[in-house]
């Protein structure tokens, strides 16, 4: 008789966890919200989507939603795309809605290091632009909410990411003011604050970013590269870096000849910066850019393997040529 109340309790206590468990799958989390719109990149776990759809108010828990997908078998069935939930729907509603991407959306991945003409080429294989239409808007669509990108070129400033895009009313004008509007909330913060230490202008981190890009091929090598180009450029030093040549020729290599040529984008015969970046360079870059790494070399190359071979004197340089290329 004394382990009655006990009893008592438990059951209304398994009675209040089984209504929390109800409230929790099954009630309707946003009713009279409107409409949400909500993506899945390509690629991400269910545990990052949980996150995504408890952060956008579309999931009362990320373990509930994690719990009952795996249960039913929607976990592995989840979908890259572009969802719409509208008013009322619940956990298992939201979990179904995941299986079926707007087939109108289609996935444009932008690498890093890719210039506007590789986009515009993308676009054109995708069916989605007459070639060219894209690099034209990129060069003459106004875009006065965007005060930091030039007048002259927007290269350097198209965020590489992945964008979902509609196959049915697609406008390079949106998806440009969508890559803008992403590389503002990318440069931001610490980078902003970053870039008032040095002098530096806003071109010259992107445009350095992106020569870096295209200078090494990893990570680890993008800040010493960088602070051997900023060293060169701050004592009056030709940058001297082949990239920004295949600029303007980037559907071949370049030649003796061309190192001769008196191209605005040969850094081997210009001071400082060539008119433009050369490409639209990602995070890490311009990571890199804002935070060179000091060092003593002055010279680097890059062998057939992508190894970065480094010098402090141009007399070492030549035997690096000579040895590794």
């Amino acid at each position: 008789m004394k382990k009655k109340p006990f009893f008592t309790l438990g059951i209304v206590m398994v009675g209040l966890l089984s209504l929390f468990a109800v409230w929790t799958v099954f009630v309707p989390i946003h009713p009279g919200d409107g409409e949400v719109v909500f993506y899945v990149n390509s690629g991400e776990s269910p545990v990052t989507v949980a996150e995504k759809l408890y952060k956008n108010k579309l999931v009362r828990s990320k373990l509930a939603f994690l719990v009952y997908t795996r249960i039913t078998g929607i976990d592995k069935n989840i979908k890259a795309g572009k969802f719409i939930f509208t008013d009322g729907l619940s956990m298992p509603n939201v979990a179904r809605h995941l299986t079926n991407a707007q087939s109108e959306e289609t996935e444009l991945t932008v690498p890093e290091g890719f210039t506007m003409t590789q986009i515009d080429q993308r676009l054109a294989a995708m069916g989605l632009i007459q070639k060219g239409q894209f690099k034209t808007c990129a060069n003459q669509c106004a875009f006065p909410e965007f005060n930091f990108l030039p007048t002259h070129s927007r290269e350097g400033f198209f965020f590489p990411d992945t964008y979902f895009v509609s196959t049915t009313d697609f406008s390079s004008e949106n998806l440009l003011r969508r890559a803008f509007k992403n590389f503002n909330q990318k440069f931001t913060g610490e980078f902003q604050e970053q870039l008032k230490k040095p002098g530096r202008t806003l071109d010259q981190i992107v445009t350095m970013a992106s020569i870096v890009e295209k200078e090494v091929a990893t990570d680890k090598d993008y800040p010493v590269v960088a602070g051997i180009l900023w060293k060169r450029f701050d004592n009056n030093w030709p940058l001297g870096a082949d990239a920004t040549l295949l600029y303007e020729k980037s559907d071949r290599d370049i030649d003796y000849f061309d190192l001769q040529e008196n191209s605005p984008y040969n850094t081997r015969k210009i001071l400082g910066f060539p008119p433009t970046p050369i490409n639209n360079p990602g995070l890490t870059a311009l990571r890199a850019a804002l935070y060179p790494e000091e060092s003593p070399y002055w010279f680097y190359l890059t062998t057939s393997e992508g190894k970065v071979i480094y010098a402090r004197t141009n007399e070492e340089h030549n035997q690096n040529k000579r040895r590794y290329l």
